[in-house]
């Protein structure tokens, strides 16, 4: 029996250089046989931490001024503005961009729903995701409310 093998002890410096240095991006593709000129497929990308807030935030709004202040959904070109963000080629370039969102909006919904799939999967915007993060702003909302 051979021992296990012992863990690399790296200096937090070089920690950090190997993270930022990880290209941690995923592609996958996605069958979208309603776009036969597009050979029947695209693919889609995880976005960057920064694109995925950004996108987060761009689905609520916030109504009214003060304590009367409070967040509300703002789902228009949700999905059109995800596959913005997500429908790339193989090597990672986006197909899309923001000026596309009204034609897109216009797109099968079929078609569309394949990416935004798997846009949401990969990029952790799963319902139960989804979820959690509305419970945990509910929560940071009602203790910073409750300590007023």
């Amino acid at each position: 029996m051979s021992p296990e093998p012992q863990p690399q002890v790296v200096s937090k410096e070089a920690l950090r250089r190997l993270i930022l240095e990880t290209e941690d991006l995923v592609i996958e593709p996605v069958s979208i046989p309603e776009w036969p000129a597009a050979n029947g497929k695209v693919f889609c990308r995880t976005m960057t931490t920064r694109e995925r807030e950004g996108y987060l935030q761009s689905l609520r709004r916030t109504t009214g001024h003060g304590q009367k202040a409070r967040l509300e959904p703002q789902l228009e070109n949700a999905s059109a503005n995800l596959v913005v963000l997500c429908a790339c080629t193989k090597d990672g370039e986006r197909i899309f961009t923001k000026a596309d969102v009204d034609a897109l909006g216009k797109k099968n919904p079929k078609a569309m729903e394949r990416i935004v799939d798997v846009a949401g999967r990969i990029n952790g915007l799963t319902d139960e995701a989804l979820d959690e993060a509305k419970n945990v702003s509910a929560e940071t909302t009602g203790s910073a409310s409750s300590s007023n």
